[in-house]
């Protein structure tokens, strides 16, 4: 598995794997502001998950999104949005060849 820092990267690479691979896997992690979300998606084009647990009840009543408040959301959660995604994409962690990760935050 490898983690790539840009998505023109990763996509140049799986370009040229594409004759040798099949199917390229890869889990996308989006946490920069008040949702955790993951995603499993097959050769760059089909959706096999995405899951998204939001915070918005939690910052609702702050009448805004409080960062300290979403980080340490994102850190509670992540584990059980990225099994859940792993199943309903039927795959598992060593399935998976390549991970995208949010970069920075948008708070």
């Amino acid at each position: 598995m490898v983690a790539y820092s840009c998505w023109e990267d990763f996509y140049d690479i799986c370009l040229e794997r594409r004759e040798e691979m099949k199917n390229v896997l890869i889990m996308g992690i989006e946490s920069s502001c008040d949702e955790t979300s993951v995603a499993i998606v097959k050769n760059g084009r089909e959706v096999l998950s995405n899951i998204i647990n939001s915070q918005i009840d939690i910052h609702t009543e702050f009448g805004g999104v409080v960062p300290e408040i979403a980080s340490r959301c994102h850190t509670e959660v992540i584990n059980q949005v990225m099994k859940k995604a792993l199943k309903e994409a039927n795959c598992n962690l060593e399935n998976i060849d390549a991970i995208a990760v949010t970069q920075r935050s948008s708070v």
